[in-house]
């Protein structure tokens, strides 16, 4: 039986008749024919299930529709169809049959069929379920193109995020710096926000902020936070001194006047101004990002917590000083690390302390996986930040 070409620069698509009678085989390609030049489809066809099967381990990839009889010797259809719908899921397949055995038609039911068209046929209904079964075919492939070409763009948009959040860790003989950061991996990018930045000789700056929500719009507002603070308050600072608390107040303007009209742009949010001379840590929070000091004498968290960013203009902020000893360890983290956002359940600071105390600095990755132990989450459901400073 002859096939129909096409040209050499067309993508090869074929539909597949099968079927153990001949004549039924010529039948179906006769009324075919005219329809699938039209739509550059190639018939294919097959006297058997074991025949059906070798044609798709050639050309699986490139079937777009199978239409099969139900009853035939070896193979049956509807082994067939589960086997076919198991190895390629993007195969639309029909069942054209004269045979009412109904417990094979729930089989081929459960397998996913599309259609089903009984013996003898009228030919008009046929091909209408034909082409439908084709259109079906031709959207589930273009949207499996769009969502790929998304991932794509997606994950280089992560990537990208990943760059513009790169911190550069201050080199000092008076303190180590270690960072986690962990985007959800099927996002590929994170609404977490950090940075530690040097100021002035004997400081730096730590910060640590959870963008509302997930994906693009969370991954963008990072971005633009990257590119403002240092900019354009930072740096400003440096002949004076830094207040975490004016810093958000500051912040908190700012993304009021930058984000009017869009909604749900807010912020948890942390910054820590770490005096290494001085061994004084100075907090300011806005919502419940966490800051927690681990020492030998007895661990603790800064109550630090202040309003969220962005959600009202007239907010103040405090300041809240640490004295610190040598060997302390500063953890400041998103609570991506310390709650389970899909029970609601998050730990209480005593779990918190411990964990730490027990996964002293240099083991992040270990921490990172004793916080989600303890919170049962086989995966993070969050975003993941978590940067530990030790005092030398």
């Amino acid at each position: 039986m002859p096939l129909i070409s096409q040209g050499p620069e067309e993508e090869q698509r074929y539909i597949l008749f099968v079927d153990d009678e001949p004549a039924i085989l010529t039948s179906l390609y006769r009324l075919a024919r005219e329809w699938a030049e039209d739509r550059g489809l190639t018939i294919r066809t097959a006297e058997s299930g074991s025949r059906a099967q070798e044609i798709l381990e050639e050309i699986g990839e490139d079937v777009w529709v199978m239409v099969s009889d139900l009853k035939m010797p070896g193979m049956s259809g509807a082994a067939l169809i589960e086997q076919t719908r198991a190895a390629f899921a993007h195969i639309v397949t029909m069942v054209v049959t004269g045979y009412a055995d109904l417990a094979q038609l729930n089989r081929t039911i459960h397998a996913g069929i599309f259609a089903y068209a009984s013996k003898p046929w009228d030919n008009d209904e046929l091909l209408r379920e034909i082409d439908r079964a084709y259109e079906h075919a031709r959207i589930q492939r273009d949207n499996a193109r769009y969502v790929r070409t998304l991932e794509t763009e997606l994950s280089w948009a992560g990537e990208l995020q990943q760059k513009l959040l790169e911190v550069e860790l201050p080199a000092r003989r008076d303190m180590s710096v270690e960072i986690t950061y962990r985007p959800l991996p099927w996002l590929s990018r994170g609404g977490d926000y950090h940075d530690v930045i040097p100021f002035g000789d004997d400081g730096i700056i730590i910060m640590v902020g959870d963008v509302s929500g997930h994906g693009v719009r969370a991954a963008f507002v990072t971005a633009f936070l990257k590119a403002m603070i240092y900019r354009g308050y930072v740096r400003q600072q440096l002949s004076g001194g830094f207040s975490p608390a004016a810093f958000l107040a500051w912040l908190n303007q700012h993304i009021i006047d930058q984000f009017t009209g869009i909604s749900d742009v807010v912020l948890t949010f942390s910054a820590s101004f770490l005096d290494v001379r001085r061994r004084r840590l100075i907090t300011a929070g806005a919502g419940n990002e966490t800051v927690c000091v681990t020492r030998a004498a007895g661990d603790f968290c800064v109550n630090a917590s202040g309003p969220m960013i962005g959600v009202a203009r007239d907010v103040s902020f405090t300041d809240v000083t640490t004295d610190l000893e040598p060997k302390d360890t500063i953890t400041c983290m998103t609570d991506g690390m310390y709650k389970n956002h899909k029970q609601g359940h998050r730990l209480p600071a005593e779990t918190v302390l411990r964990l730490l105390r027990e996964h002293p600095f240099g083991a992040n990755d270990v921490l990172v996986r004793a916080f989600a132990q303890a919170l049962a989450m086989p995966e993070p459901a969050d975003d993941i930040t978590m940067i530990r400073v030790q005092i030398r």
